[in-house]
C-alpha cells in the first residue's frame, strides 16, 4: 500500500502561536532599524561611548527580545513538527469521532486503549503506520478504556486529552495522545504535568486546565467504559477491525504487529467483494 501524502490545515492552537512569532519578529525588526538608524551618525570611538552610554538601556532590550523571538521561533518549530506527523488527522471530524486518516475510509481500526498501559504504548505506533500505508482504505479510531488498577491516572489522561480535542480539535487530540505516551511514566505510576504538556502543543493553558478540573469530559470517558463493557472488552489494547461497508468486524487483542493487521484487512476485503459478486 502507497503512504497518503494528504495535507490537512494545521490547529488553530499552532497558528496562534505562529502568529505571537511573527508580532515579535516585526516589533525587533522595527528596533534594528530604530538602532541602526542611530548607528550610523556615529563616526568617531568617542561618539560611539557616548552612543552606547546614552543607548545601553534600548540596546539590552533588543538583545532580550531578538533572544526571546529567537526562542520562541525554536518553539513554533518544535510545535509545527509535532502536528506534522499527524497530518492525516482533520482538524474537526463530522461525527465528532477522534478519526486520525480519511474519515470516509472503508476499514476503521477502532482500538480500546489505556493511556497508562504499558502494552498500548507498544502498539501505538503499529495502526498509525497502517492508516499511512493505506492510501485512504483505513482510518482509525480510539475509544477510551482507563483499566481500573491504573486509575486514577488512566482517567484524569483520558479525560484531559478530551479536553485538548474540545479546545484545539481532532489532530490536537491525536498530537497529546502521542505526547503523553512519550512523556509520561505509564503503568499508573503518575500523570505528570498535563497542562505543560498541553502548552507543548500550543493549548490554551487556562482553558485546558478549568476543562479538566471541571470534570467537563467524565461522563464521555465513561460511556466508552460502558461500552467496551457492553462488547465483552476488559483489556486493552483491544482493536476491531471493522468494514464500514458490510459492518462486519474482526476482534484482534492485544499488541498486534502491521502485517497481522493488513492480513485482517485483506482477508476481509477478499470475502466481502465477494460476497457482493455473488449477489448480483
Amino acid at each position: 500500500m502507497k503512504y497518503l501524502s494528504n495535507q490537512q490545515p494545521i490547529t488553530i492552537a499552532a497558528l496562534a502561536v505562529a502568529c505571537l512569532g511573527i508580532a515579535l519578529t516585526a516589533f525587533s525588526l522595527y528596533q534594528v532599524q530604530a538602532l541602526s538608524s542611530s548607528v550610523d551618525a556615529v563616526s568617531t570611538k568617542a561618539e560611539f561611548d557616548h552612543f552606547f552610554g546614552d543607548n545601553a538601556k534600548q540596546i539590552n532590550e533588543h538583545i532580550d527580545v531578538r533572544i526571546d523571538t529567537y526562542i520562541d521561533r525554536l518553539k513554533q518549530e518544535k510545535v509545527a513538527r509535532k502536528y506534522q506527523t499527524y497530518e492525516l488527522a482533520a482538524e474537526q471530524t463530522r461525527t465528532g469521532k477522534h478519526i486520525y486518516g480519511h474519515e470516509d475510509a472503508q476499514f476503521t481500526l477502532v482500538e480500546y486503549s489505556d493511556l497508562e498501559c504499558p502494552y498500548c504504548k507498544r502498539f501505538h505506533s503499529v495502526p498509525k503506520k497502517v492508516v499511512d500505508s493505506s492510501s485512504g482504505l483505513v482510518n482509525w479510531q480510539w475509544k477510551h478504556l482507563p483499566l481500573p488498577f491504573h486509575n486514577p491516572v488512566a482517567a484524569v489522561e483520558a479525560q484531559a486529552s478530551e479536553c485538548v480535542a474540545y479546545i484545539a480539535g481532532n489532530r490536537a487530540f491525536w498530537v497529546y495522545l502521542q505526547q503523553i505516551f512519550e512523556e509520561t511514566k505509564g503503568n499508573g505510576k503518575g500523570a505528570g504535568d498535563l497542562v505543560n504538556i498541553a502548552q507543548s502543543i500550543g493549548v490554551d493553558e487556562d482553558l485546558f486546565s478549568d476543562c479538566v478540573n471541571g470534570g467537563k469530559f467524565r461522563d464521555k470517558v465513561a460511556a466508552d467504559l460502558q461500552h467496551a463493557k457492553d462488547l465483552g472488552v476488559n483489556s486493552t489494547p483491544i482493536t476491531f477491525v471493522v468494514d464500514n461497508r458490510t459492518g462486519q468486524n474482526t476482534l484482534l487483542r492485544g499488541v498486534q504487529t502491521p502485517e497481522a493487521i493488513v492480513s485482517t484487512i485483506q482477508r476481509m476485503k477478499k470475502e466481502a467483494d465477494a460476497s457482493l459478486n455473488n449477489s448480483q
